[in-house]
């Protein structure tokens, strides 16, 4: 089981493989927020985690990293952040795997308060926020 998300401490697993098992990747991300549990909310989290998981491993094909973070601030937000070894930009609505394929970052943007990407040293970041209240 997760320990809860809490601001300042966020969760990181590497989800680093040949093929990510996402209803774990959601059975994790569903513990780290027990207050989410049964919500709407919980369930826009999973699909966007899942979404942006499922885009590094298939368009990156190489170490992923998965971290929530919690602002419990006055706007009450969890921050989705993926980390892949690619530096191409990610682009909606567009894939280079199929023609059925490609609408994984047009429902991140319509699930998520803001999304987008951050260059790093060995690749990018791409990040997404889910208002939770």
């Amino acid at each position: 089981m997760t320990a809860p998300l809490i601001s300042n401490n966020p969760l990181v697993w590497d989800v680093t493989g040949q093929a990510p098992q996402l209803a774990r990747v959601r059975g994790w991300v569903a513990d780290g927020v027990p207050r989410l549990a049964g919500t709407d909310v919980l369930d826009d989290l999973l699909l966007v985690v899942t979404e942006l998981v499922g885009n590094a491993h298939d368009h990156a094909r190489g170490p992923t990293v998965l971290r929530l973070l919690r602002n419990l601030g006055p706007l009450d937000r969890v921050r989705i952040e993926v980390d892949d070894p690619s530096s191409r930009p990610p682009v909606p609505g567009r894939s280079r795997l199929a023609g059925t394929r490609g609408r994984g970052l047009v429902l991140v943007g319509e699930l998520s308060h803001r999304w987008g990407w951050n260059p790093t040293p060995t690749g990018k970041t791409v990040w997404a926020t889910v208002a939770c209240g």
